[in-house]
């Protein structure tokens, strides 16, 4: 019973497994492989050699794959969407006389980091590249589909310049800050997936930020309880 309770990888396997597709594409274990037979919780004695196996397992490139995974997550995480205050808009059952209106949240991509501070200045410099928005089908696996060239992604552009976040470092007067405004917006009863992602510096896939990907009615609900982070 002990052995079966203390097994790890059973464990992640069905917490994996219990997650929807959404979540699933941010999850990510660390997990070195450990040769040789099952090692004791309580056999102190193995420390060095775990520490050893782990430092070796860190320098292959499986190890830095999954590393620098898990990191970009962690990155493109700092950006949050938060609605304005009257940024609901619901559409009418009927826009006119014959179309239907559209569902529309409006807001601004944020990002966690101090305004201002060095912490920011360094992301927004050497790490962050852009930030672009999609809508795609309720049945897609953004693990194997973000980076398909048949889906469109808009960039969100800084005020007056480019989707480069860079820009939003302002040199002469020593300031920076991440207020980027941006709608989203969709049919009535909708089930596709918003996704604002990020695209960080050397590397070619979208990255969805905190919250996303998610519908927008539920980013609507959301909003109404003044939660999106």
């Amino acid at each position: 019973m002990l052995v079966h309770q203390s097994d790890s990888n059973e464990s992640w396997t069905t917490f994996e497994n219990s997650m929807p597709s959404t979540v699933k594409t941010k999850l990510h274990r660390l997990n070195p492989p450990l040769p040789g037979d099952r090692i004791a919780l309580d056999d102190h004695t193995k420390m060095d050699d775990l520490v050893s196996m782990t430092e070796n397992w860190i320098k292959t490139s499986e190890g830095q794959i999954k590393i620098k995974q898990a990191a970009h997550v962690m990155l493109a995480s700092l950006f949050f969407f938060e609605s304005d205050d009257s940024g609901i808009i619901r559409a009418p059952e009927r826009a006119g006389r014959f179309a239907a209106g559209r569902n529309q949240l409006a807001g601004s991509v944020r990002c966690r980091l101090p305004r201002n501070s060095s912490g920011l200045r360094k992301l927004l410099l050497e790490k962050a590249d852009s930030l672009w928005c999609a809508v795609l089908d309720h049945d897609v696996v953004l693990g194997e589909q973000t980076n398909a060239s048949n889906i469109f992604w808009d960039p969100i552009t800084v005020p007056g310049r480019s989707e480069i976040l860079s820009h939003c470092v302002n040199e002469e007067i020593g300031q920076c800050n991440v207020n980027l405004s941006w709608t989203l917006e969709d049919d009535p009863g909708s089930h596709r997936l918003q996704v604002i992602a990020l695209k960080i510096k050397g590397c070619d896939k979208y990255i969805p930020i905190s919250g996303f990907p998610s519908t927008l009615a539920a980013l609507m609900e959301r909003a109404s309880a003044r939660w999106l982070q």
